[in-house]
């Protein structure tokens, strides 16, 4: 059911993931096309403000900040899964590996090479303001609108 709380949770996650991912993109390698980066960020911003901080809104401001911080924790995961995972499909059609499970495996590894691409300060920066304001915006929101 929609509410106030998932409704900015949803504009201000979905915006956090694109800062995130316009900040994190000329941080990637020369190989990686980040093309589809800020649409797919955005996008999962959107879903994980909507379904996981929305319904958490309301509440007291210390536990409206640890779920914003769990929300764009998974978010970042999910982000990285994700791109890890197209990666390995796009190696896997070049035929880089020698068998289906080498290229699952694989993707554990593409997650934490990714993951050092974008721990830099501008993205950690985006992610942390966007989680602690974020939250407190998706809180009084659910409070005054309820």
């Amino acid at each position: 059911m929609p509410t106030a709380g998932r409704l900015v949770g949803a504009i201000v996650f979905g915006a956090t993931g694109a800062g995130a991912a316009f900040v994190g993109i000329p941080t990637l390698s020369e190989e990686v096309l980040p093309g589809y980066l800020l649409p797919f960020s955005t996008i999962v911003g959107v879903w994980q403000g909507w379904s996981l901080m929305g319904p958490k809104a309301g509440g007291r401001f210390s536990m409206a900040i640890t779920q914003g911080i769990a929300t764009v924790v998974v978010m970042t995961l999910t982000v990285i899964f994700f791109v890890a995972g197209w990666d390995m499909i796009e190696r896997s059609m070049r035929l880089r590996y020698d068998d289906p499970g080498e290229a699952v495996l694989d993707v554990a590894n593409l997650m934490w090479e990714y993951l050092k691409m974008m721990a830099v300060p501008q993205v950690i920066g985006v992610l942390a303001l966007g989680a602690t304001l974020g939250s407190i915006l998706v809180n009084i929101a659910a409070r005054i609108w309820k």
